[in-house]
């Protein structure tokens, strides 16, 4: 989903450099099933809920989803949102919605649907009138199978839908009409499936190519084409983690969008923050976990703004299962405590090696781990990316394959807290 996405808006940040200069204003004016939810000792307002990408998941065994599900329910997250059942045209994976749905039960979590994406949404000529209502069709269908296999059995677990198709302040002010005529076709298919079912939907922007005013406009007037319901939700992904906008600058294009929400009766406004951060090198893109102080950051911004937070991911960037521990045991300290725990500084990196052919191969190597959740690798004296520790890999070596024999490398251990150790030049 976001993979995509934000590869193309990197791309054009290469090409252009932001300026970001949006005002930061005063906002102005269930089903619990058989264990019952784990509700954590909270102090602080923290994440309600998380997509989670079901090319993450379909190899799951329902063994996975309880140990999951368990670390969301233990983390305070009460929605899930699985995402899509068909991709490009695929057949729709309902075994694999079962179990996540069998299991969420067993914890109280309530799940949101992604029915149906395809990859034609990002083509400005593929994208109108007969095409997109087409694919709107299919996600009723889908839509329509799911409910009639799953909500007798698992009630308001299966919570509501998710609108996959995320639109963006680029490229669709010239194609409102079709988009708008699409999206009724999606709004009514599921109210006649069973009205009492929000749909979520997660917009992103891009400071580059608008503003905050110009894309609270646009949805003023999308929304006054739209046939959107009361209890729907409005939940744009607040584009820190792929470098579009900052912490800062993120409150005032939050608090333009909210406006917009409130055009519509009913209509909730949520935020969805991005927990990675990404790096687009060598030809691919990469993406690791944000520091938690960042998050702690953007939780504290944009509160004020949303009546409720979910994020992108919790399963991919801060789970057990992805992850070091670390990031999941200190989240939960910051909820017991409203701050996060102290961290020791990451010692420093004993070993590297540099060897130049076609590009420049980099190795590296650690007597110790403790307080290292993975590796900042400097080229010229710029980040160039990180390279995270997960629970099956320890990075050690990278290959650049637009480096020289004239670069210079350098390589620190980070924390969870985004806290580097010593830099290592590369000889």
């Amino acid at each position: 989903m976001m993979e995509r996405l934000f590869s193309l808006i990197l791309s054009l940040l290469l090409l252009l450099v932001p300026s970001c200069k949006d005002p930061d204003p005063d906002p102005g004016p269930g089903d619990e099933g058989d264990e019952g939810k784990t509700t954590p000792e909270v102090t602080v307002d923290g994440i309600s809920g998380s997509f989670i990408q079901m090319w993450y998941v379909q190899r799951w065994t329902e063994a996975d989803w309880d140990e999951e599900m368990g670390y969301l329910a233990d983390a305070g997250l009460e929605y899930l949102i699985l995402t899509p059942l068909s991709d490009d045209g695929s057949a729709a994976d309902y075994s694999t919605l079962e179990k996540c749905l069998r299991s969420a039960k067993k914890k109280g979590v309530k799940i949101f649907v992604g029915t149906n994406f395809h990859d034609g949404w990002w083509s400005s000529s593929t994208a109108t009138g007969s095409w997109l209502k087409a694919r709107m069709e299919e996600g009723i269908v889908i839509a329509k199978e799911a409910y009639r296999r799953f909500h007798d059995t698992y009630g308001e677990t299966l919570y509501g839908w998710y609108w996959d198709w995320e639109i963006d302040n680029i490229s669709w002010k010239s194609r409102i009409d079709d988009l708008a005529a699409a999206w009724n076709v999606t709004l009514e298919g599921i109210s006649e499936i069973d009205a009492s079912m929000p749909l979520l939907f997660s917009p992103f922007m891009n400071p580059v190519l608008g503003t905050s005013t110009q894309y609270r406009d646009f949805f003023k007037e999308l929304f006054s084409k739209v046939h959107l319901r009361k209890g729907d939700i409005f939940a744009p992904q607040d584009c820190v983690g792929g470098f579009s906008l900052s912490v800062s600058n993120v409150k005032g294009w939050l608090y333009q969008l909210s406006e917009a929400a409130k055009t519509v009766d009913g209509l909730e406004f949520w935020s969805n923050i991005e927990i990675f951060n990404q790096f687009n090198v060598g030809g691919e893109t990469k993406f690791v976990t944000a520091p938690l102080t960042r998050l702690v950051d953007q939780i504290s911004a944009e509160k004020t703004f949303a009546s409720r937070l979910i994020c992108f991911a919790y399963s991919h960037y801060m789970s057990p299962k992805a992850v070091r521990r670390d990031y999941h045991n200190a989240y939960l300290s910051y909820l017991k405590t409203g701050k996060l725990p102290e961290t020791g500084k990451p010692g420093r990196v004993t070993s590297t090696q540099k060897e130049v052919g076609t590009g420049v191969a980099l190795t590296w190597s650690m007597a110790t781990r403790t307080d290292v959740d993975g590796f900042a690798i400097y080229k010229n004296g710029s980040l160039l990316l990180k390279m995270q520790i997960t629970p099956k890999t320890v990075p050690g070596y990278y290959f650049d394959y637009d480096g020289k024999s004239s670069d210079k490398y350098q390589i620190a251990a980070y924390n969870i807290l985004g806290d580097e150790g010593e830099k290592v030049t590369f000889n």
